[in-house]
């Protein structure tokens, strides 16, 4: 393959494929619902009163993958937003006049975001940190969240602790969350009295401690605590949802490969042209596919089982029909990424039946994988 190609003809296709994959390729690739859910969480904090700004928040995961994926994703929506990384690999922020990230030290991201001057903040972490507990990091301890058991502690040392009387906790209950959000209300030596709920608001308060607030004192916030609590896990509440329908189409679509792969040989059988050797029917398959996408777009697929009707209504990107005539299934127009995963899933169940590959029939094929598709249905 390198015959007659000098060096400066493999530096040019290496330049370019880089370009393809860092550029056009990339952009082209579909966003996850996750991500999707992230930026729309991004986009409900914008700051109002300072264009291209959003409230601070703190982005954690365990790969740099993900995070150079997550960075990249969120300075496409938008690329002066104020977003810092902190990895093992150093720290990067972005510069506000130019929009580029900038290399530095961690230490320096920690810095700019207590200063305000990073908005997301996307870091990894190390994944022992949930198999083994916070406590064996020691002194290493930096970072801790809910579950953990020096955080819990902290918690629940701060509950029992009871404020000074200029001082009175409030919590209230974002709409479709079992969780309390929690603020407080404080009274500044100009008499009047403030909601507290974040740290900049406090380091700028002097606390009037000669008065002493009561719960009637606090009523008035609790309707302004509700509506912040809702705006900020607005989205939240539907996560749940949201991975639900994720899980429910990934089985749909697992479900829908095998049943393709099922109602494409029964109709090969209807008309006598299946072989009875389950591999050579496969490979028969194929050849089958590859000349009639040559000459259409699609191939129509008839004969997937009726159990698909558990998870007819989840979402596949392919259009699947009720066959009313013999109770089953029929897919209009299959192109080859579905045919190719329906030949696939079922040679992962040809390859899991311990049997010699000449005895293999089809029929005993086709019995194991409608009952896998039940199995996948059936589950969750």
């Amino acid at each position: 393959m390198l015959k007659n190609r000098s060096e400066a003809d493999l530096r040019w296709e290496w330049e370019t494929l880089t370009q393809m994959l860092a550029g056009s390729l990339y952009d082209a690739m579909p966003v996850s619902s996750k991500t999707q859910v992230l930026l729309g969480y991004v986009e409900s904090r914008r700051d109002q009163t300072r264009p291209g700004r959003v409230a601070q928040m703190v982005i954690f995961t365990q790969f740099w993958d993900t995070l150079e994926d997550l960075v990249r994703r969120l300075r496409q929506a938008e690329s002066k937003l104020l977003v810092g990384t902190y990895s093992g690999r150093g720290g990067q922020y972005t510069d506000p006049h130019t929009g580029k990230l900038v290399g530095t030290e961690r230490d320096e991201i920690k810095q700019r975001f207590l200063r305000g001057e990073i908005d997301i903040l996307a870091l990894t972490i190390d994944r022992t940190i949930y198999d083994d507990g916070v406590a064996s990091l020691g002194p290493q301890l930096r970072f801790a969240t809910y579950g953990e058991p020096v955080f819990d502690a902290i918690l629940a040392l701060s509950e029992d602790w009871p404020p000074p009387g200029c001082v009175r906790r409030i919590a209230v209950t974002p709409q479709g969350l079992d969780l309390q959000y929690v603020a407080f209300v404080a009274n500044d030596l100009g008499t009047e009295l403030h909601l507290i709920t974040d740290l900049a608001t406090l380091a700028a308060f002097d606390l009037d401690e000669t008065v002493t607030l009561s719960e009637a004192d606090t009523l008035p916030f609790i309707a302004q605590l509700q509506v912040l609590a809702d705006a900020e896990y607005r989205l939240t509440g539907h996560v749940m949802g949201v991975e639900s329908d994720n899980e429910r189409s990934g089985r749909a679509q697992a479900a829908l490969a095998l049943g393709t792969a099922f109602g494409f040989i029964k109709g090969r059988q209807k008309t006598g042209l299946a072989d009875e050797n389950f591999w050579k029917e496969l490979d028969a398959c194929r050849n089958r596919i590859a000349e009639r996408l040559t000459q259409v777009g699609g191939i129509s697929v008839d004969r997937v089982p009726v159990i698909y009707e558990q998870v007819a209504t989840a979402f596949v990107p392919f259009d699947v029909k009720r066959k009313i005539s013999d109770e089953s299934f029929w897919v209009d127009n299959a192109p080859p990424p579905l045919l190719n995963a329906a030949l696939d899933a079922a040679a992962r169940v040809g390859d899991g039946i311990k049997k010699k590959k000449s005895a293999l029939s089809t029929d005993f094929v086709l019995s194991k994988i409608a009952t896998e598709m039940k199995r996948i249905l059936m589950t969750g």
